[in-house]
């Protein structure tokens, strides 16, 4: 009876914290917890499946305007490969094959129509090659025929901007009808990461590596301009701009002890701050910022084999383990679907892996968890309250 009696007020004071919104369609909606500042600590739950065991290498992942995946990846023998997910399948596409060739730094967008387009480096040939789906197939080019550690954006119109390395210079090129024109920003990066966004006004921002430094370029109607943030040292950087077009990104650093940082830039300078510590702490750092703002990043701990997701709650950083995997390679990749909630894609016991988050709160040492109705909400699952 006591067991009967502590189960009911529990569910009347969870049924009480929830307060629904009529005006909203309830179909793959989540009910609103009344007062979000005061109901605690956000943490998640993680539904983690596996996309393709030949996968290996670099996944980067979008959302639809319906919230379903996007992912493509690269592998050695077994092609460049895309995969999205229809209902709860998983479809899986071979974009460019060849089984003595090898595909990797992949990076993945979608245009208007919601095609897939992507940039990736083949490595047997050491050219930086683009593929795109017009809906009725799959097409691909070359863009330069030396170029890896590509990132992919496209500006309103449906252009395709590239971000590079090319030999000793990183450079950056627009696709316009069927040309590329390429320029070289900074010829002297040397090599590392890099990560490219477009602001509003389609104007390209990069963040990138050289040599234990960061920098960061970007472009206005004068021309590039370049910031050198060497205080920090960097690697595994990840770029997002915020609702003013000033950057975020995540890397590797010095911030002040070593391990993932978080760094951005606002009227007064940049600033940096430690969210992870730890040598082996940050690799392959993927960040995205939600509707206010607020910074998530997903990455791999290399000591203890480990796939990691931290965000910050006000100004504490709050970070968990999403999956323990054997051979997580050095890339991650995040984004939010329009509830704010994480999708990550990352690669692990040598195939590709999707995991999705599920928030809960944490109030008074009891989880309660935000609940949602669609029995199919992104996932095709059923996911019904744990009480």
């Amino acid at each position: 009876m006591r067991v009967a009696s502590a189960f009911l007020s529990l569910l009347s004071v969870l049924l009480c914290a929830i307060s629904w919104n009529p005006g909203a369609s309830q179909e793959g909606r989540m009910p609103q917890v009344q007062g979000e500042e005061e109901r605690g600590r956000v943490s998640y739950t993680w539904i983690v499946e596996t996309v393709d065991s030949d996968g290996e290498y670099n996944p980067s992942i979008v959302l639809d305007s319906s919230g379903s995946p996007h992912i493509a990846y690269g592998s050695y023998g077994f092609g460049l490969r895309y995969a999205h997910r229809v209902g709860g399948t998983w479809q899986r596409e071979i974009v460019e094959g060849g089984r003595r060739k090898g595909y990797a730094d992949v990076s993945l967008a979608l245009d208007a129509f919601e095609h897939p387009h992507i940039t990736y480096w083949e490595y047997t040939s050491s050219t930086l090659r683009y593929a795109w789906n017009d809906g009725t197939g799959w097409y691909t080019e070359t863009v330069d025929n030396q170029g890896e550690r590509s990132s992919i954006s496209l500006d309103t119109e449906g252009r395709v901007h590239v971000a590079y390395f090319a030999g000793s210079s990183l450079r950056y090129a627009v696709r316009s009808g069927t040309s590329w024109y390429t320029e070289t920003v900074d010829p002297f990066p040397l090599y590392g990461e890099l990560s490219l966004k477009l602001d509003s006004s389609n104007q390209p921002h990069i963040i990138y590596t050289m040599v234990g430094q960061l920098k960061y370029a970007y472009r206005d109607e004068s021309g590039w301009h370049i910031e050198e943030i060497s205080a920090l040292g960097g690697r595994y950087v990840s770029l997002a701009l915020d609702s003013a077009g000033r950057p975020h990104f995540s890397c590797v650093g010095d911030c002040p002890s070593w391990g993932l940082c978080y760094v951005y830039k606002d009227g007064t300078g940049w600033h940096a701050e430690g969210v992870d510590r730890g040598v082996d702490i940050g690799w392959g750092s993927s960040l995205v910022l939600d509707t206010e703002d607020r910074p998530y990043i997903s990455y791999y701990d290399d000591k203890n084999d480990t796939l990691r997701f931290a965000y910050r709650d006000g100004t504490t950083w709050i970070t968990e383990t999403v999956a323990d995997e054997n051979t997580v390679w050095e890339t991650t990749s995040i984004v939010l679907d329009e509830l704010g909630r994480p999708h990550i894609a990352y690669s692990g016991n040598w195939s590709i892996k999707y995991a999705f988050g599920l928030p809960f709160t944490l109030t008074h040492h009891v989880y309660l968890p935000v609940l949602f109705l669609s029995s199919t909400d992104i996932t095709g699952r059923v996911h019904r309250p744990w009480w």
